[in-house]
């Protein structure tokens, strides 16, 4: 069962969330498609060692490998995050254009790629609205450096027209961005 607690109701040996004063939930239920991970990016500036940042990560750890379990693996957003259409929205969006394009794409006037809202033209996302991104959308930029954290928005859809299809680019794709600001790089070593 879920509940809902302050932080002054936690005690030292239980897990404390990082802002104090406000009401979070506790929950004994995991996300379905997904797993807990840390460190995989750097700060931009060194967070000082101290022994209560210490214990924070071991607790994390803790319930990241509890959590997780063995033999997980990492899968993107299986939605797209994708929606249900609306009655109106079938009837507006249905089809494609001759070049194949689903209808509610336009080209974007600086990048030249599509963006707007679509049905999805794959056949297990029949009947579902697609947010589809281009390139100058992305503005998921590494805090140090301050260039993009994947070529592509990050949780968000992009239209290939080669193939026809809606692709995902799942939030995980920004680990593998490598730093350009000196000689560091991001990624935690």
């Amino acid at each position: 069962m879920d509940t809902i607690r302050t932080v002054s109701s936690i005690t030292p040996a239980s897990p404390r969330p990082l802002f104090t004063g406000l009401p979070y939930l506790v929950t004994r239920l995991a996300p379905a498609n997904g797993i807990v991970y840390s460190g995989g990016l750097k700060p931009v500036t060194p967070i000082p060692d101290t022994p209560e940042l210490a214990w924070r990560y071991r607790l994390f750890d803790g319930f990241a490998k509890g959590l997780n379990g063995s033999g997980r693996i990492v899968f993107g957003d299986l939605t797209k995050g994708g929606r249900e259409a609306r009655p109106a929205e079938l009837r507006k969006l249905r089809g494609a254009r001759k070049n194949g394009v689903p209808r509610g794409l336009k080209r974007c006037r600086t990048c030249s790629q599509w963006v707007g809202q679509c049905l999805d033209p794959a056949p297990q996302f029949s009947g579902k609205v697609m947010q589809v991104h281009c390139l100058c959308q992305n503005r998921n930029l590494c805090a140090a450096c301050l260039t993009p954290l994947y070529e592509r928005k990050l949780n968000a859809n992009y239209f290939d027209l080669s193939d026809g299809e809606i692709w995902h680019v799942p939030g995980f794709s920004a680990l593998a961005h490598e730093c350009t600001r000196g000689t560091a790089s991001c990624k935690a070593s």
